[in-house]
């Protein structure tokens, strides 16, 4: 079973607490504190300050295998002139 597989199979508060980031207590906490039902637990973190946005970027693209973007990249010229471009341009599909 790969790494990638077994982070998508836990649940994100599992990791965090696996990792040292927050405690059982905090978790519990946390999940008492929602303020609607369909409010993310990393919101929830968030808002209560317990971690940063950063760290919940991180830990869902390690739990998922994907990759973060950077704000501070600039987006390559050509991208940029197709975003404002008919989906039918077929040189920006290259």
């Amino acid at each position: 079973m790969s790494t990638s597989f077994r982070l998508s199979t836990r649940r994100f508060g599992e990791l965090l607490i696996e990792r040292g980031r927050i405690t059982p207590d905090q978790l519990t906490d946390a999940l008492k504190q929602r303020q609607d039902p369909k409010e993310r637990l990393g919101q929830t973190l968030v808002r209560l300050g317990i971690i940063t946005e950063r760290e919940v970027v991180e830990l869902l693209a390690q739990q998922f295998s994907l990759p973060i973007a950077s704000a501070e990249r600039p987006i390559p010229r050509r991208s940029n002139s197709c975003l404002s471009t008919s989906p039918a341009r077929p040189d920006c599909w290259r």
